[in-house]
């Protein structure tokens, strides 16, 4: 499991928000991936409920984090999709899918491999 400056974190990101996350009585300072995806769901949810924006974006890290680390069929893998399908379907339940676009995208794709070459 990766550690996090959570007060790094906090110095890059906007005040109120993190003020917020932190006065709600179910925060934890993410000490994992999967405790990171929670803050950041948790946090796009204060944002819907309060401002209503017209577009968030979020980057979930376990599953990348956990497939380079274990591979794609790995029990780190589906336990961290299940972890983000559960955290994107809460946020789902958040807006109205009448009036709303969901575009749920990866930064790349995995493939596992069995061999490495080693060039030099």
């Amino acid at each position: 499991a990766g550690k996090f400056d959570w007060s790094m974190i906090a110095e890059h990101s906007t005040p109120p928000l993190i003020h917020a996350l932190e006065q709600l009585p179910e925060f934890m300072v993410p000490r994992s991936h999967s405790e990171l995806d929670w803050v950041i769901c948790r946090a796009a949810r204060l944002l819907l409920q309060a401002h209503r924006p017209d577009l968030i974006m979020m980057h979930l890290v376990s599953y990348d984090h956990a497939v380079h680390g274990h591979g794609t069929r790995s029990k780190h893998a589906h336990e961290a999709l299940r972890q983000i399908s559960a955290l994107t379907l809460r946020l789902l339940e958040e807006v109205s899918l009448e009036d709303t676009a969901v575009m749920i995208a990866g930064d790349h794709g995995f493939l596992d491999f069995d061999r490495r070459v080693h060039i030099n």
